[in-house]
């Protein structure tokens, strides 16, 4: 055939060079930095750092302690060549100790070296996340609708020298069409089915919106009235400011907005070049109820924050309200 969706050589090129690795699988995957969810833990001296954890679907249940190893986990989360993109992930989450010292010691403003490391993690969780992944899988059948129409309309030609050239058979009829078109197909859906796609992709575009998000401002926030932050298991989201309303998830590029916990005392917010930073104050106050809001399943929180009452209490209303924003 002379034509392939655009970029299936490389995906395909990619995919192999990966699964040539001999690594071993990496299975419990955080979505959320484990030296991050270190920020919101209480020392126990028996069992050693404790989070609460809220289960979201079910907020009226007594909330779980849990070691910091053991929240904001997915199995097979992303199940390709998961050793090497756990390494990727290791390269920004090895630096972030040293940014935590910063923003302990009060820093109103990270330098140059701090302020890259930052827009990294808040790249990483963007990217690494269930909002993410959620995209990906449900973009794919778009475009496997749209070449595989293409294959057995407007590229008949192509897709019967292809088969009477590989398989010496001449395709005749729609059904036959329809047959083959899949069959060349199978191995993009193989390739979707085992996250090969998904693994190369998401290394690919957490490198592009590393890139987007180089010349962003960063405003340190912190909690208002003495009060703790808390941390879901989707933490890092977009915003844009709308008259009415706060909308959720909307193209980096387009957001006016890019928010994230890094630790019970202090969050991030992100503004594209242009957008005036007064439009964050109101962030702080409202950043537990978005966490909520955007959360997949489950929020944690230091055992002595009183948040997982907040949590019980609020959770069913955030979460019906959160959805028409989204």
């Amino acid at each position: 055939m002379t034509s392939e969706p655009r970029g299936a050589n490389h995906l395909f090129a990619e995919v192999e060079r990966l699964a040539a690795q001999s690594d071993p699988p990496v299975h419990n995957q955080h979505v959320v930095s484990k030296v991050l969810l270190k920020r919101f833990a209480e020392r126990n001296p028996r069992s050693g750092l404790q989070l609460l954890s809220v289960d979201l679907d079910h907020p009226q249940r007594p909330p779980v302690r849990k070691g910091p190893g053991g929240c904001g986990v997915e199995k097979d989360f992303v199940a390709f060549a998961s050793q090497s993109l756990e390494q990727v992930w290791g390269n920004t989450e090895s630096r972030l100790p040293e940014v935590f010292c910063a923003l302990d010691s009060g820093i109103d403003a990270p330098d140059s070296a701090l302020a890259k490391v930052l827009l990294d993690a808040v790249a990483l969780h963007l990217v690494r996340s269930h909002t993410y992944r959620d995209v990906h899988f449900r973009t794919f059948a778009k475009p496997y609708a749209l070449v595989f129409n293409l294959l057995v309309n407007d590229w008949q030609g192509q897709l019967r020298a292809a088969v009477l050239r590989e398989k010496g058979l001449h395709v005749v009829g729609r059904e036959g069409l329809e047959h083959y078109a899949n069959e060349l197909l199978q191995d993009c859906v193989d390739l979707f089915q085992n996250h090969g796609m998904l693994r190369v992709r998401m290394e690919e575009i957490y490198h592009q919106v590393r890139d987007l998000i180089t010349d962003y401002g960063i405003r340190i926030l912190t909690p208002p009235n003495g009060q703790e932050f808390l941390i879901g298991d989707v933490p890092a989201f977009t915003l844009s400011f709308e008259p009415n309303s706060l909308r959720r998830n909307v193209g980096v590029a387009k957001a006016t907005s890019v928010v994230m916990p890094f630790g019970r005392h202090h969050a991030l917010a992100l503004t594209r070049p242009g957008i005036d930073p007064s439009v964050l104050v109101p962030l702080a106050a409202q950043l537990n109820q978005l966490q909520v809001q955007q959360a997949r399943s489950r929020v944690y929180m230091h055992p002595g924050s009183g948040l997982d009452d907040y949590v019980q209490q609020h959770a069913p209303n955030l979460r019906a309200s959160g959805q028409q924003h989204v």
